[in-house]
């Protein structure tokens, strides 16, 4: 797996400079509640991409054979056709939205032109995407992906520093983001509509039912990913929506970033091995690796956090920072449910990994509405802190191999990785300083974080033995 993770690593660290770049401008220039708005944005146009893309970019990657130029015709203009009518719908029902998403009331406009970027690109980029993924051609999608991440994140912050468009920013930012895309990927992957688009053949129909188990999997991931805008949001308003998706956004940019790339990979990869046990060791392998490159980076974005808050933004974010323990715990269990998931998807199927998925979502909204009643706005933190343990747990539930027993060789793949404890330690010394003395160390303390993620990586024998290793697994 080396060959394929070490290019996306490698080609992401510019995309992953600049969305950190552009995260302290936006965390500069926007209040909590353009935050907000910003974030109900980006959750009705993911939406729309879930429900657009029918889960038909998975179940092209894991199609047992590539698809012909006139299958991916018919499949284009069904996305293209689709998307026109979410168009319709989402500009005929501003009214709607307004009611449905109070976080965003006041900027119904810029959350419908946001969405409409994201509907009507996707089909060109999921298709390309899905076929370049299925021929593990990642060297390629990752510095066309990486450019496309720096112009649709990078843009916006230059257009709020330089302009007057404000939230417009993002919208413009996405739009030449998108459209870079489509031109770098169709040099790779051209996918056009043909004259005969409409004879959608049989292989094409069975692509569309796979996906529709797919994408209701996915929209349970999408609903327990937004709850600060579905929970919080209409017993606290857009300032809480605003402050949960500042933390959430800074953990993701701590963490996703090598969680989503090995999950790419895993899919592909995973899906190419014969049996469960080649299939259990590649997600083992995963899970270790991502514990060791994550838990550091945390540890770190705690330790600096307060400090960088203080002298950059004028301890704006004071309160979410309070969260931020919590919401970075939450990220631990992540790096698990990840790549089980895409295992789960390959071994058992599309209806299997939905069934999961829900049952987790529906646990999970539960938790959260209990203790945002009981806790207050802060409760969804505490919440999110431990119920993904229950969504690991359910995942693996789901495979004809005793859960329990996977569920202990995952806790202790996760829990046996020095970097982890090295990454604990240091975050509960500085707690306990914070909680004694009554205010953060200081500037030093930044200086300190890269220490620990050093120290973190040196000690913890995982990063070695994928670079060291000279068999593919």
């Amino acid at each position: 797996m080396r060959r394929y993770l070490l290019p996306l690593f490698a080609a992401n660290m510019v995309a992953f400079a600049s969305v950190g770049l552009s995260y302290l401008i936006y965390s500069r220039l926007l209040t909590a509640q353009q935050f907000g708005a910003y974030a109900a944005a980006l959750a009705v146009g993911n939406l729309a991409v879930l429900v657009l893309d029918g889960g038909i970019k998975t179940s092209v990657i894991k199609h047992a054979s590539a698809l012909t130029q006139e299958e991916e015709s018919s499949l284009l203009g069904l996305m293209l056709g689709f998307s026109f009518v979410l168009l319709t719908l989402l500009f005929l029902g501003q009214g709607v939205l307004k009611h449905a998403y109070p976080a965003a009331s006041s900027q119904t406009e810029f959350v419908a032109a946001f969405a409409a970027v994201y509907m009507i690109t996707y089909p060109w980029i999921g298709l390309s995407t899905a076929s370049l993924e299925r021929q593990l051609r990642y060297p390629q999608l990752a510095w066309i992906e990486s450019i496309g991440v720096i112009l649709e994140r990078g843009a916006p912050a230059a257009f709020l520093v330089a302009t007057n468009l404000s939230l417009w920013s993002f919208v413009v930012g996405l739009s030449i983001g998108r459209i870079v895309r489509i031109v770098l990927l169709s040099r790779f992957h051209p996918v056009s509509i043909s004259a005969r688009f409409m004879r959608t053949s049989g292989s094409v129909r069975r692509l569309l039912l796979e996906g529709l188990a797919f994408q209701l999997g996915g929209a349970a991931s999408l609903i327990r990913d937004n709850l600060h805008v579905i929970v919080v949001g209409p017993f606290y308003g857009t300032l809480w929506v605003g402050y949960y998706a500042w933390g959430l956004q800074l953990c993701g940019i701590a963490s996703q970033v090598f969680v989503q790339i090995a999950a790419r990979v895993s899919l592909s990869v995973t899906a190419r091995s014969l049996d469960f046990s080649s299939r259990w060791a590649i997600i083992s392998q995963q899970i270790a690796l991502l514990t060791a490159a994550t838990a550091p980076v945390l540890a770190a974005l705690i330790l600096s956090a307060a400090t960088l808050d203080h002298y950059f933004f004028a301890g704006k974010w004071q309160l979410a920072l309070t969260m931020l323990p919590l919401l970075c715990a939450r990220m631990i269990p992540g790096v698990a449910s990840t790549p089980i998931g895409t295992l789960l998807l390959v071994e058992r199927g599309a209806a299997k990994y939905a069934i999961a998925l829900w049952l987790w979502t529906a646990f999970e909204g539960a938790a959260a509405y209990l203790a945002v009643k009981t806790l207050g706005p802060t409760g969804l933190a505490v919440s999110y802190s431990f119920t993904a343990w229950f969504g690991v747990y359910l995942l693996l539930s789901q495979f004809r191999t005793g859960s329990f027993a996977l569920l202990k060789k995952v806790c202790s793949t996760i829990f046996g990785r020095p970097g982890l404890w090295v990454s604990v330690a240091a975050v509960t010394i500085y707690l306990s300083w914070v909680h004694w003395v009554g205010k953060p160390v200081g500037i030093l303390l930044v200086g300190a974080s890269l220490f620990v993620v050093i120290g973190a990586y040196l000690v913890d024998p995982s990063f070695w033995s994928v670079l060291r290793s000279e068999k593919d697994q």
